[in-house]
């Protein structure tokens, strides 16, 4: 066998080890397998992970308008007080 894929890599390591070779060819294909069912995996995890911060944007998106639409009132009561004070001569 001759290249440089992860195969080969895999194959001729084994081989160096003086795996016979049936056995270091099925290991290279068992080691394969698993790389690509995490890579699947991790995508998959990835897609949520998306998904979960799209969600988190949003809600953030309304918990800002929320904050200032409390922070807007607020000052509107406060405003309104001193001007009740003044008027009647409290302050």
């Amino acid at each position: 066998m001759s290249g440089t894929g992860p195969y080969t890599r895999i194959y001729n390591a084994l081989r160096a080890a003086n795996v016979p070779e049936a056995q270091a060819a099925d290991a290279a294909d068992a080691i394969l397998a698993v790389k690509d069912d995490d890579v699947r995996s991790l995508k998959g995890d990835l897609q949520g992970l998306r998904q979960d911060v799209s969600e988190v944007r949003s809600d953030m998106r309304l918990l800002k308008w929320q904050v200032g639409v409390c922070i807007a009132l607020g000052l509107a009561v406060l405003a309104l007080l001193l001007r009740l004070m003044f008027r009647t001569g409290a302050l």
